[in-house]
């Protein structure tokens, strides 16, 4: 701007009459460069949008190729690629075009200028009132003028392209959490494990009511096991308890202190959470073991795993402790990583572990073998688990059955079965669904092909 400055000053010295024709075109160049502005920017963010859209759903689909196959979907899926491919070609030719369009205004003004320049200037030279160096001074002066503005409007045209992509970014790094420590949260030297649910209610946006009312409280150290049909509200316990969501009204305490007014990290700390579809991490099995305590020694991954019941397993893979699972776990059977969830979550002695569905997507083996880990942890620390087979719960000290937002029935497994009502009528349904015969327009089906020839 400095050279800009010092040769509008010296052209206008020379000649104001001169400088005043160059001015419309200065002007010309700074709208040149704020009507494209926002083009660009807003060509530069759908190719990021574009990229970001075709990179998830390619990992998508490359993280369930199982599914991809068996569902015969490939050729479908490469016509979505191959589209969303063909869509970032679109805007980035788009984008080209206007990169071209850009450079050849901005061009155009410069040229447009210096002619001017010159038609103003010749007859002054021809009649003697301006020299042929005076007129080479002023083309200089021009070129002084001119070369930062058109470097500008390069820069420009780059950092439009920039801030679409640090727009994407932005959008999530700026993004606040909705739960956050309350002013004066503290930690407490050390929590029992007592919990309490007082009254709490909580919806989602579609303004569906998912508990209205609900009251429980949990004593340290007993096992609580929660039931009922999809959207009773299960799984919303859960995740008011970790501070995921704030309830709409009511309260939830542990040990009497608000959770509202602990703080999150000490919260979390303090409970341990296995959820339905166990999540690792590339890396090997000790380092997912001690996700949740990175600084843990090797006999402490040891007995997390042995009370995960993971550590024969563990001992038979190549490299032991130290073999590295791939992505997401994939070396590793359902079972497996869920036994190496449960020693992730024990690691860190959790004063309340919730087991969240964690063994609807095992086989019966390794059903038995987390429900016998489970069975050792009762009683040291608070368990809360959250049941869809019924045969998870069965040993616990209460199961509470949810229905509608609210509890339906309390009471232990024998009790609620002698009561006849809402758990009753669960486990019949799951009785059923396990001795049902195949419906009879099923039979056949693999003979249907062979009948059909002629």
């Amino acid at each position: 701007f400095g050279m800009v400055a010092g040769a509008s000053v010296l052209l206008f010295y020379a000649s104001p009459r001169i400088a005043l024709t160059v001015v419309p075109f200065i002007i010309g160049m700074v709208i040149v460069v704020n009507l494209f502005k926002r083009r660009i920017k807003k060509a530069s963010r759908r190719i990021r949008e574009a990229v970001g859209d075709l990179s998830a759903r390619a990992y998508e689909v490359l993280s369930n190729l199982r599914i991809v196959k068996s569902f015969t979907m490939e050729e479908e899926e490469t016509k979505d690629f191959r589209n969303k491919s063909l869509a970032i070609v679109k805007s980035n030719i788009a984008l080209a075009k206007l990169s071209s369009v850009y450079g050849s205004a901005v061009d155009t003004v410069t040229t447009l200028a210096l002619l001017t320049l010159i038609v103003v200037a010749v007859p002054d030279v021809l009649n003697g009132a301006l020299t042929l160096g005076a007129l080479v001074a002023f083309l200089g002066l021009l070129d002084k003028m001119f070369s930062p503005l058109i470097a500008l409007s390069k820069s420009n045209f780059k950092f439009q392209k920039a801030t679409a992509a640090g727009d994407r970014i932005f959008e999530i790094t700026e993004t606040k959490p909705e739960v956050l420590d309350v002013p004066g949260a503290f930690a407490p030297p050390e929590i029992l494990g007592r919990i309490e649910f007082d009254g709490v209610s909580f919806k989602y946006e579609r303004n569906q009511t998912v508990l209205d009312n609900f009251s429980l409280t949990i004593n340290p150290g007993e096992t609580i096991a929660i039931v009922g049909p999809s959207g009773a509200g299960k799984s919303t316990i859960v995740h008011l308890l970790l501070r995921f969501y704030e309830p709409d009204s009511g309260a939830i305490r542990i040990d009497g202190y608000p959770i509202n007014m602990l703080k999150l990290s000490y919260l979390r700390k303090n409970i341990g959470l296995v959820v339905q579809d166990p999540i690792l991490f590339s890396g090997s099995v000790r380092d997912n073991i001690a996700y949740g305590k990175p600084r843990a020694s090797q006999e402490e991954i040891i007995q997390a795993a042995k009370a995960a019941n993971a550590h024969e397993f563990i001992l038979a893979l190549p490299d032991g402790y130290a073999t590295e699972i791939g992505e997401r776990g994939v070396t590793l059977s359902v079972g497996e990583r869920q036994r190496v969830s449960i020693a992730r979550a024990l690691i860190k002695d959790p004063k309340i572990l919730i087991m969240d569905e964690a063994t609807s997507n095992v086989d019966s083996k390794s059903e038995a073998l987390i429900q016998e880990a489970i069975g050792r942890m009762t009683g040291e620390r608070t368990t809360i688990v959250i049941g869809h087979r019924l045969s998870t719960v069965m040993d616990a000290d209460r199961i509470v059955v949810l229905e509608e937002g609210g509890i339906a029935e309390i009471g232990t497994h024998r009790g609620l079965l002698q009561r006849q009502g809402a758990y009753t009528q669960l486990y019949q349904n799951q009785l059923q669904a396990q001795t049902q015969i195949i419906p009879s327009q099923f039979r056949g089906y693999k003979y249907l092909k062979s009948e059909e020839k002629p």
